[in-house]
């Protein structure tokens, strides 16, 4: 089933009725984060696993999983992307959603963090594509 982020907040689903909840590129967009991340929780079942594919805030000084974007990556979501939608597309606020978005969010350990805050286990971050988007994930404990 496929929710948008505002439906995230109100997941049709009972309490610990769900294995799995899995999201691409929405956490980011949820309205509240704490909010969203407890709704998951209530409808997951004990040993339920969340994945959650994003697009986090870079922190250059991180270690391992958690190391973000290379520099010249950066460079280019920063200022070719939007400057190319710009002229491509005639929209540059479209195009520099995604770095400004991906600014304003967690890092990668920021959110593994609030993930055991919320009683995950087994939090885990595995960094793709070169750090521009991380999963980021765990399993329930209740």
């Amino acid at each position: 089933m496929q929710l948008s982020a505002a439906d995230a907040m109100n997941l049709p689903f009972g309490e610990n009725k769900v294995d799995a909840v899995t999201v691409g590129f929405g956490v980011r967009n949820f309205a509240d984060v704490r909010r969203g991340l407890k709704e998951i929780s209530r409808v997951l079942r004990p040993g339920g696993q969340l994945m959650v594919l994003e697009f986090y805030r870079d922190n250059p000084e991180a270690q391992g999983e958690g190391r973000g974007v290379p520099g010249l990556i950066r460079f280019g979501l920063n200022t070719i992307i939007p400057l190319l939608g710009k002229i491509v597309g005639r929209d540059s606020a479209a195009y520099s959603y995604l770095p400004n978005s991906m600014g304003e969010f967690l890092t990668p350990d920021e959110f593994a963090a609030l993930l055991a805050e919320f009683e995950f286990t087994d939090v885990f971050v595995e960094r793709q594509t070169f750090g521009i988007a991380h999963i980021v994930g765990g399993r329930t404990v209740k």
